[in-house]
């Protein structure tokens, strides 16, 4: 699926496609738990997704991406995006109530922090 990268770069490719399809409203959080468990194994889900783009080994994976990688319509840049909502969702959940990020609301709040991070929050 996403020719010349490795295993490990596939997976952050994948999950990061995942999370800013979520984010735009245009994959529902269950749909993106079945295409990441497809895709990636059975453990995957939209919530692993959030927590694996915000680790050290998605960020560096990611960042090493060449600056002209273009995939689905996606830049390097935009999937960048995806770790900074990622990285914003768990920041959030971290200070609020004992750092668990709730799968109930996930969807809702990728939105939130997506937008915020690009300008169009109220």
């Amino acid at each position: 699926m996403h020719e010349g990268l490795t295993d490990v770069g596939a997976k952050a490719v994948a999950a990061a496609h995942a999370l800013l399809d979520i984010a735009n409203g245009t994959l529902l959080q269950e749909e993106a738990g079945a295409r990441l468990r497809t895709q990636l194994g059975l453990h995957w889900s939209a919530l692993t997704c959030v927590q694996y783009l915000s680790g050290k080994e998605a960020v560096g994976t990611l960042t090493v991406l060449p600056d002209d990688w273009n995939e689905q319509g996606r830049t390097k840049s935009d999937l960048l995006q995806a770790v900074v909502i990622a990285l914003g969702v768990v920041s959030e959940a971290r200070g609020s109530r004992g750092g668990k990020v709730s799968g109930s609301k996930l969807a809702l709040r990728l939105r939130e922090v997506r937008d915020a991070a690009v300008g169009e929050g109220a």
